[in-house]
């Protein structure tokens, strides 16, 4: 009889701990950008990246003063009871002018235990005029040797190497 017991609490505690390891993993939701430095150029299209580990999601992405170019801006999943699932998604914008601009996601998570989070992140991003190279872009030839320079830009101020 004693025997049994013990087994049947070996089997009950087992159940018990394989019940509560399933309900720890939790929901999360993560926004990542392609420029890891988050500046980019005026023109330059960066991507955005949404990972979600949930049951059900609803999300989406804005960019305040970017320009959308493709992807998805809302991402979800409201039918799915069966498990968590990681899933991810990219949206693509262009950089049209210099500036500061936030990149926001925001919505609700669901994990299967039923546990509901709001999602709120936020990440800025620079934008940059292009630099622009003047090196090799002069009109004339310069002075290397101990001669003169006969061209219409001198970069010499007199005779003799540079």
């Amino acid at each position: 009889m004693k025997k049994s017991i013990k087994i049947i609490m070996s089997i009950l505690i087992f159940l018990g701990i394989l019940i509560i390891s399933n309900n720890v993993f939790a929901a999360t939701a993560e926004l990542t950008v392609s420029d890891t430095d988050k500046v980019i150029n005026v023109g330059d299209t960066v991507t955005v990246t949404i990972k979600v580990n949930a049951a059900q999601w609803d999300l989406s992405v804005k960019a305040s003063g970017l320009t959308y170019v493709s992807g998805t801006q809302r991402f979800t999943e409201l039918d799915n009871a069966e498990k968590n699932l990681s899933k991810s998604t990219t949206v693509k914008y262009k950089a049209s002018k210099a500036g500061e601009f936030n990149i926001v996601l925001s919505g609700d998570i669901t994990d299967i235990s039923g546990e509901n989070k709001d999602v709120s992140q936020t990440i800025k991003l620079t934008a940059k005029e292009k630099e622009t190279n003047n090196s090799g872009n002069t009109t004339g030839n310069q002075n290397t040797g101990g001669g003169s320079n006969n061209s219409t830009t001198n970069n010499n101020t007199g005779t003799g190497s540079t």
